[in-house]
């Protein structure tokens, strides 16, 4: 990579974060809380994806293989493909 396009990426970059963040409403945001979703376990999450027109459905793909579902919002899950490598 050219010199002149590295200079170019850093002060980008820099002026980005020194950027003032655009104001936004926080009413829009009132009514999210936080929750956890994903399995309760000690590995790490390769992927996650939720179906649209079922809020209460997720599958998680664990990095050490395996892909859970869940049904009931994230409260349990339960293995589908746990014996393939991800």
């Amino acid at each position: 990579m050219k010199r002149r396009t590295i200079h170019t990426i850093l002060l980008a970059a820099l002026l980005a974060t020194l950027a003032p963040a655009a104001p936004y409403d926080a009413k829009l945001f009132a009514e999210m809380r936080w929750r956890m979703v994903g399995p309760l376990r000690g590995g790490r999450t390769r992927a996650c994806a939720g179906v649209a027109s079922q809020p209460n459905i997720f599958y998680i793909g664990a990095v050490n293989g395996g892909v859970w579902k869940t049904n009931d919002y994230g409260r349990t899950w339960n293995p589908i493909f746990d014996d393939q490598p991800t």
